[in-house]
């Protein structure tokens, strides 16, 4: 119990001291009085700012694809990633070696196709001509063998030379005939060959045309203003890309 009398002694005079101080207090004026902070709540809305970084992409964009074809196509050449272009500016060229090789083979295919188209025609003539030589002579043939026909004579004529003369009459008829069968064949031989060599120089015609058109397609332009931007990153000249793939792309920034 001794030891609790001290502790206790020293509580109770604290809070004597404590309760004379607030006395004073309330004792002095109210102008030396010191004021009590105090904090007015209400209702209000929270807002928090994150801090962030990345890219716009604009909803919608005008493609840039390579041209329509036959076989893939090398890039020569291309504008740089994100510059901006104007309407009507080439921004793509592809490698026109295999399209100038194609409209050089097209040219000599079809100059092949006109050489070989006139010396049939010649060949053709010649060969009317000598047919019909040949034609007139059998028929001159047949002629002599008719007219020697008709004086037939006992008399004259033994019965050896008779027969042989009805004989060179009836091979003079089918020389004849044999000759307007064969104009009628070489007449049809040399209209199918000349339809084939038609063929080759109208499939030549087309190779040229379809070359032509190609070497037309060898530079891409932009269709509107806008801002160049590649649709694959790695893409750099000596890609080789497909007809019709997309290459590049002009985003329209009306709406990001």
């Amino acid at each position: 119990m001794r030891g609790l009398v001290k502790p206790l002694v020293i509580l109770t005079g604290l809070v004597l001291v404590a309760f004379a101080g607030l006395r004073m207090l309330d004792g002095l004026p109210a102008e030396q009085a010191t004021p009590i902070k105090t904090l007015t709540l209400s209702l209000q809305t929270f807002q928090r700012s994150v801090p962030a970084e990345g890219y716009l992409r604009a909803e919608k964009s005008t493609p840039i694809t390579a041209p329509s074809g036959r076989r893939p196509l090398k890039v020569a050449w291309l504008k740089e990633n994100g510059s901006t272009v104007k309407s009507g500016e080439v921004v793509v060229r592809f490698d026109s070696s295999a399209m100038e090789r194609s409209l050089e083979d097209g040219n000599s295919n079809r100059e092949l196709a006109e050489l070989k188209l006139s010396s049939e025609r010649l060949q053709n003539k010649d060969t009317l001509e000598s047919r019909k030589r040949t034609a007139s002579l059998a028929e001159m043939d047949l002629q002599v063998t008719q007219e020697r026909a008709s004086e037939e004579n006992d008399a004259i004529f033994s019965r050896n030379e008779i027969l042989k003369s009805q004989i060179d009459g009836k091979l003079s008829e089918a020389r004849v005939s044999h000759a307007g069968e064969t104009n009628k064949i070489d007449r049809s031989i040399s209209r199918k060959r000349t339809k084939l060599l038609a063929l080759e120089r109208k499939a030549a015609e087309l190779d040229i045309s379809q070359a032509e058109a190609g070497l037309a397609r060898m530079e891409v332009t932009a269709p509107n203003d806008g801002i160049f931007v590649y649709a694959r990153e790695q893409l750099k000249a000596g890609d080789m890309v497909f007809p019709g793939q997309t290459i590049a792309k002009l985003p329209l920034i009306e709406t990001m």
